[in-house]
């Protein structure tokens, strides 16, 4: 839960800069950046390094200026 709320206040002060969209869906976002790399952790086994997590994030930003992640 705390690694939730962390990364939660990382999107909440996103959308406070306008740097997301006000409707986004805080829960939904957060796990759409970690799925991919709990993914690799978990069943693939493959590294993770902060490429990964960037590669993660931006597709989910993607994902977002397409619609995606919205209340």
């Amino acid at each position: 839960a705390s690694r939730y709320r962390e990364a939660a206040s990382m999107v909440d002060a996103a959308i406070r800069r306008a740097e997301l969209p006000a409707d986004v869906d805080v829960r939904q976002l957060v796990g759409l950046v970690a799925a991919p790399i709990y993914y690799r952790k978990l069943v693939t086994e493959e590294p993770l390094d902060h490429a990964i997590a960037d590669q993660a994030a931006a597709t989910a930003l993607i994902a977002v200026r397409a619609g995606a992640c919205r209340r």
